[in-house]
């Protein structure tokens, strides 16, 4: 009897799983890829039709596989606009998103369309909003999807992705489009604005830096205003080099205090433009560090440094800077630190109240995106299954209000800290367990593992 393997979500993370269960030839298996809003295998993040969306790692480093690291710029060498790039140029290419899509895209249309006998698949582009667990029955799980039919499984993946941002601080009830958008990755939040207009986002992360981009592209003729707590833009990218003896020397750091003080060693010896390979190095060591930090540090780096972090980390590739910082010079563009207070309509546009610095701003815009970043507290979250999960006490969020409780085999923890046997999870969900979870690097490990964890089980 084949397994039947319900993966709730069809993004990176629960395409590569089912790549993985698809191809293997131990155990017979019927994976459902349960998917509704985006592309089966593109997500939010790769479905961008335009090539000015740029992925921010080199090409040489997007393998979807872990064990095959040249696999992404071997299948770019078979594409007719790429035929002709020498791999050791490729390798060194920020490629545009949409391609990137194309490729997990390919990698699931091959796993679907091996011989029928072993494996089989189903694609359903259908919302789950329910979830019921009896762990005696014959099959343990049923799904409920959106129109009310009824999925039947013996293991459940929940590939969640990322969720809307969190609702903003002081936002009137009355805010809608097109005034106010809180899910910045619509295309219609940044289209169909007054040419003279004045657009204000919210965040100064990736998400702010597709939206400017694209009003770049379309010749947008008003003004924009960023704003985000410390006012932080995302550093370009420069080099991938990674200090090997930093890296090896903080691995057996155990608090946060003395990993900070090696790399402001490492900083102070090596000099201000080692700070990347410094980073680089910290990366390596990120999950192992963080699932030994207590408590008390993993709230303290969260808080005091999680912003920084990001845009060291996250870093832009540099013909992407060298556009933001233009629009900066140019006028186009205005970064500003401070916090929001109030969001209110005010006369056919939104009046919005900045604290910066011990004194607030009020700022007139004509419109508003929320570029905050994805909801991580499950607990807030108004998504259907997760609400119906938590209810039943099925999921537990995590203590650090990122994501959901699990452990080291990627199986959710109930609310009693027991594992419910057959419910996995990965992804964006794992951010409080391990930090670094939501980068390809990261994700194709746990996509290949937790397949692994799978097929054990039978």
């Amino acid at each position: 009897m084949r397994q039947v393997i319900a993966i709730v979500g069809g993004g990176f993370s629960g395409t590569m799983v089912a790549v993985h269960l698809l191809r293997q030839q131990q155990t017979p298996v019927h994976v459902l890829l349960l998917n509704e809003g985006y592309p089966v295998g593109k997500g939010v993040a790769y479905s961008a039709g335009s090539d000015l969306f740029l992925l921010n790692v080199y090409a040489g480093r997007m393998s979807a596989y872990p064990d095959q690291p040249h696999h992404f710029v071997d299948w770019l060498r078979q594409q007719p606009l790429y035929a002709y790039t020498p791999p050791e140029e490729l390798e060194k290419i920020f490629m545009p998103r949409k391609v990137y899509g194309q490729y997990l895209e390919e990698q699931l249309t091959q796993a679907l369309a091996q011989p029928a006998g072993h494996n089989t698949a189903q694609v359903l582009s259908q919302r789950v909003v329910h979830l019921q667990h009896t762990a005696q029955a014959e099959f343990p799980y049923q799904l409920q999807l959106k129109d009310g039919q009824q999925i039947p499984a013996h293991k459940v993946v929940l590939a969640l992705g990322n969720f809307q941002p969190s609702p903003l601080r002081g936002t009137s009830p009355q805010l809608a489009p097109p005034l106010y958008y809180h899910n910045p990755w619509k295309p219609e939040a940044w289209q169909n604005l007054p040419d003279q207009g004045r657009l204000l986002l919210i965040g100064t992360g990736l998400t702010s830096i597709d939206i400017i981009l694209a009003l770049l592209k379309q010749g947008f003729n008003g003004t924009i205003t960023a704003v985000s707590t410390n006012g932080y833009l995302p550093y370009p990218y420069r080099t991938s080099t990674l200090d090997t003896a930093f890296s090896t020397q903080i691995a057996g750091a155990s608090s946060l205090r003395e990993v900070v003080d090696l790399f402001k060693k490492a900083l102070q010896e090596k000099g201000q433009d080692h700070w990347e390979p410094l980073i680089n190095g910290v990366r390596a060591q990120t999950q192992a560090l963080w699932q030994r930090f207590s408590d008390a540090d993993k709230k303290r780096f969260s808080q005091k440094l999680g912003s920084l972090w990001t845009v060291a980390r996250h870093r832009l590739p540099p013909q992407v800077h060298a556009k933001i910082k233009q629009a900066i010079k140019d006028g186009f563009l205005e970064i500003m630190p401070g916090r929001i207070q109030k969001i209110h309509p005010q006369n056919g546009q939104i009046e919005v109240q900045v604290k910066t610095l011990g004194t607030t701003q009020t700022l007139l815009a004509d419109r508003v995106i929320n570029c905050t970043g994805p909801q991580l507290e499950y607990a807030k979250l108004k998504d259907p299954l997760v609400k119906s999960m938590l209810a039943q006490d099925l999921l537990f969020p995590h203590p650090m209000g990122m994501g959901l409780k699990a452990d080291a085999h990627y199986r959710v923890l109930q609310a009693n800290g027991e594992p419910c046997q057959g419910l996995f999870t990965l992804g964006a969900a794992l951010r409080g367990e391990l930090w670094e979870s939501n980068a390809v690097p990261e994700l194709r490990e746990q996509a290949q593992a937790l397949s692994q964890e799978i097929l054990h089980l039978f």
